[in-house]
């Protein structure tokens, strides 16, 4: 039954050339754009998903109301984390984060870090961030120790082993006592360095006085729990912990409230983020406008399916007086269906491939199409399944519904709810697609905008150089300035200071302005 219906099936794609590759091309099209829209969800919803004791992990924010303003920092102060361990026996593990900056120096190599984080010890052991050198039970314990990324340990040590060795940062030697693997890219927390946090307790850090301060939110702090706790009843005992941790009569009240690492990408939309976020609103259009792109071509498949029903309507007449029945029909429609959705979806897979690298540079992701991954294979099976389901029920139900001697008379005549039906579909199809190729035009032109927009000076023309953390750039800046205007092609060069920070210290930037008549670069 099944080989007969399938050679039925080729049989008709082959004869019916230009309608089969109508119809499984523009399938592919929209499949196409589905699953590359599905890649970049799925990537958007694994965030943190990686860590073994995710579902356990939460972070601390500290909502500050004042008499005249509410604010909703993702920080928190240093004493929270102690404190909340203090009180809260069946807290399990809390470490805090702070960032810093710093100019880095190993022999004659020097860079400019931007990505580094004082860290708690218990911080390795809340997140599963894996160790490739030492032991991460004493990595972040003493002093002036500094754990790095592979990525950061090849770029200032090559192929040797970093174990022991002394990199400067700013004007402290910092011990390597580990190497980490590097940091997923679906990680709303990365970093390049982990300084121990007892380095920013040292009496003349500039950050000391931070750790007895329970206004500066400066910290970032998180939580490990016990498996299924109730989060609710910790957060109820928050108002008592600020009473006693507060001084009475203060116009500030601190509202703690517990962040699940897992909606901290998607759901958080607090200020002061640590690292990069996400919107689940936006997440939701696009799984809008992927369902919409694929219903579309469904409904597509079925116009131009009923669109033949004079044709196929002889062909199910002569099959049903030759002994057919109409489930044998139906059978037929569903296979010739589901193997127009195989050959779309294959092509679609194959398309998707070839698009990945383009869609990955406009989106910054680095999306994959596994093809092993169980996931993706149930996925594609269902995807295959719904889709001729879906498309090829409506002709299926319809065309084998047809009665034999009227067909071969050629006196069919549309019910009046078949024929609203098919109009329905069409101007739907023609109303979606309309919306969708407007709103693509009005994003694209508001992209246009703000790419083309004039910015009151030529970005193209000019260079800014970070002299961040160089002592030496504050003392010498007229020096600096004279030798770049020395530079061939350089028009005028600003310094411009900038705040000084806890810690590790700003000293500003260098802005220079090539002359519009040359065109040799700035090295």
């Amino acid at each position: 039954m099944l080989h007969n219906n399938l050679k039925f099936s080729i049989r008709n794609i082959k004869r019916n050339r230009l309608f089969s590759a109508i119809n499984i091309f523009g399938l592919a099209i929209s499949l196409t754009a589905f699953l590359l829209m599905a890649l970049y969800i799925e990537n958007e919803r694994s965030f943190d998903r990686f860590h073994e004791k995710a579902s356990r992990i939460y972070r601390v924010a500290d909502d500050k109301q004042t008499p005249d303003i509410l604010l909703r920092s993702a920080a928190s102060a240093a004493p929270v984390a102690p404190a909340l361990l203090a009180d809260y026996p069946e807290i399990q593990e809390a470490a805090r984060i702070k960032p810093t900056e710093a100019l880095v120096k190993y022999e004659n190599k020097l860079f400019e870090e931007r990505n580094i984080f004082y860290a708690d010890p218990s911080l390795l052991n809340i997140f599963s961030f894996e160790m490739v050198k030492g032991n991460p039970a004493n990595a972040l314990q003493e002093p002036m120790s500094v754990i790095l990324t592979q990525q950061i340990a090849g770029k200032y040590f090559g192929t040797a082993d970093p174990l022991d060795k002394i990199l400067r940062l700013d004007d402290k030697n910092m011990k390597v006592t580990g190497v980490i693997k590097n940091i997923p890219a679906n990680s709303h927390l990365s970093f390049d360095f982990l300084v121990s946090m007892s380095t920013a307790m040292l009496k003349g850090s500039g950050n000391e006085w931070l750790f007895t301060n329970w206004y500066s939110n400066n910290f970032y702090t998180y939580l490990l729990l016990p498996k299924n706790y109730d989060i609710t009843k910790l957060s109820a005992g928050m108002e008592d912990f600020d009473n006693r941790h507060h001084k009475k009569g203060s116009t500030t009240k601190h509202h703690y409230v517990f962040e699940k690492l897992t909606d901290i990408y998607l759901h958080s939309d607090r200020e002061n983020q640590v690292g990069k976020t996400g919107s689940i609103t936006n997440l939701y259009v696009f799984s809008a406008v992927a369902l919409i792109i694929l219903l579309v071509a469904c409904v597509n498949f079925i116009n131009l399916s009923t669109a033949r029903a004079a044709e196929r309507a002889k062909e199910v007449a002569i099959k049903k007086v030759a002994g057919a029945a109409k489930g044998q029909m139906v059978m037929q429609f569903f296979t010739e269906s589901f193997l127009m959705t195989a050959i779309s979806l294959l092509l679609a897979i194959i398309l998707t491939s070839a698009f990945l690298e383009p869609f990955n540079n406009f989106s910054g992701k680095s999306l994959s199409l596994d093809l092993f991954s169980p996931i993706h294979i149930t996925c594609l099976l269902g995807l295959l399944i719904c889709i001729a389901l879906l498309s090829g029920s409506y002709p299926a139900f319809i065309l084998s519904g047809f009665k034999p001697a009227t067909a071969l008379k050629g006196k069919i005549r549309a019910s009046v709810w078949s024929i609203g039906i098919r109009k329905g579909l069409v101007v739907f199809q023609f109303a979606v697609s309309i919306v969708l190729i407007v709103c693509s035009l009005v994003i694209y032109r508001q992209l246009q905008f703000m790419q083309q927009h004039d910015l009151g000076f030529k970005s193209s023309q000019t260079m800014v150089i970070n002299f961040e953390g160089d002592n030496t750039v504050q003392q010498q800046n007229q020096t600096i300035r004279r030798q770049m205007l020395n530079i061939a092609g350089v028009r005028r060069s600003l310094h411009l200071p900038m705040c000084r920070e806890t810690g590790m210290q700003k000293h500003g930037l260098w802005t220079l302005q090539k002359r519009m008549a040359t065109r040799s670069a700035l090295n």
